[in-house]
């Protein structure tokens, strides 16, 4: 996954906030973020005020990093999901291909089975505006200043 400072446009966040109240409309959450593996919050939904999303989406990377480290331990290269039941909510978190992590935390009136199904298609329509934020990065980490453009920003 990607680490550092993302290049995210507005139509592209507008894109990634239109996908995630759509999923939440579908699968009746109650909260829904996008996150990187870092933590970093990208988007989330209109949600309880009682939940940080920003200490939420930190949380969520520790925890899919840690569980990651599980699967090495049993020779897999990586899980995708993480499933935490509660007794009133749960929080699913899939992985975004190798770009971020989408959480949906919901209650138990709503199926697991649902939100999998729902998520797993959500994933795959923001995965290719994350890649695309993910290569914007990598250019801007490759447009290094011209020898031109140095000298002049030093006065040489």
């Amino acid at each position: 996954m990607f680490k550092g400072n993302k290049v995210l446009q507005p139509e592209d966040l507008d894109k990634i906030n239109d996908i995630i109240e759509k999923l939440k409309v579908q699968t009746k959450a109650l909260v829904i973020l996008v996150v990187d593996d870092t933590g970093q919050l990208i988007a989330n939904t209109e949600s309880d005020p009682s939940i940080d999303p920003i200490l939420l989406g930190t949380l969520t990377a520790g925890n899919f990093g840690a569980t990651n480290e599980l699967a090495k331990l049993i020779g897999e290269a990586d899980f995708t999901l993480v499933l935490h039941e509660g007794n009133k909510e749960n929080i699913h978190m899939l992985a975004i291909g190798e770009c971020g992590i989408l959480v949906v935390i919901f209650n138990n009136t709503t199926p697991i089975g649902l939100i999998r199904m729902y998520s797993q298609k959500t994933t795959k329509e923001l995965l290719p505006i994350l890649e695309k934020m993910q290569q914007e990065k990598e250019k801007k980490k490759t447009d290094l200043p011209s020898d031109e453009d140095l000298n002049n920003l030093f006065n040489w």
